[in-house]
């Protein structure tokens, strides 16, 4: 098995200078990591090979990949395409992922199961919201009032840059809600507690990127 995860850059949705046009983002120079990725599955040959990305790649770049699925098909491999979030498996927030699979005997993926429950941020944060310092990186950031004073005025699921317009804050700025799973993960540093006027914690960010309590980051 090989699996390999390039950069998704020419395909993300946070790439917003290239906006959707298909054409600019298929010469996006960044993609000639991908391009050595596949070249190099194609040298190792192995069982499977899963090469990871984005979903906005089976859209967006649907031809470039089908142009490698049949080259992949010409090795004597089959491909298959698998859509899917990490919600439907567990994670207790959002990312949905394509996957370019291409495998040597028949391929089967079971589907996920469709009376799941999603794990809501209440259930992967709660109860460390005020316990700081007990586990690595659960310290919060220290913030100007006017800063803290948004983030109390902004609803649930809303941006909270509206609520401070004399402040430079990202629009990942995002209140996250406490009864529903946790928006994507972009940047650790970017959502605000549902329940406390101020950012996650490290440690908040990444148990909603599902890594247990002694992954550090160094």
């Amino acid at each position: 098995l090989v699996y390999a995860n390039p950069p998704c850059a020419p395909w993300s949705a946070a790439n917003t200078r290239l906006g959707l046009v298909k054409a600019i983002r298929l010469v996006d120079s960044r993609l000639a990591m991908t391009n050595r990725t596949m070249e190099t599955g194609m040298t190792l040959r192995p069982d499977v090979f899963i090469c990871e990305s984005v979903a906005r790649a089976y859209t967006l770049g649907r031809t470039y990949y089908d142009a490698w699925a049949e080259r992949w098909i010409a090795l004597g491999y089959g491909v298959t395409y698998y859509l899917t979030d990490a919600l439907l498996h567990g994670l207790p927030s959002t990312r949905s992922r394509f996957h370019f699979i291409a495998h040597r005997d028949e391929f089967a993926i079971d589907e996920p199961r469709r009376d799941f429950i999603p794990v809501t941020c209440a259930m992967a944060i709660g109860d460390i919201m005020d316990n700081f310092g007990h586990l690595p990186h659960h310290v919060p950031r220290r913030l100007p009032p006017s800063v803290h004073e948004a983030m109390r005025r902004c609803p649930q699921g809303e941006l909270v840059n509206q609520f401070a317009p004399c402040e430079k804050l990202s629009f990942l700025n995002r209140k996250l809600v406490w009864e529903a799973p946790g928006f994507t993960v972009v940047d650790l540093m970017k959502f605000i507690h549902p329940l406390r006027p101020r950012y996650l914690t490290r440690r908040e960010n990444l148990r909603l990127c599902g890594y247990p309590d002694d992954f550090e980051i160094v």
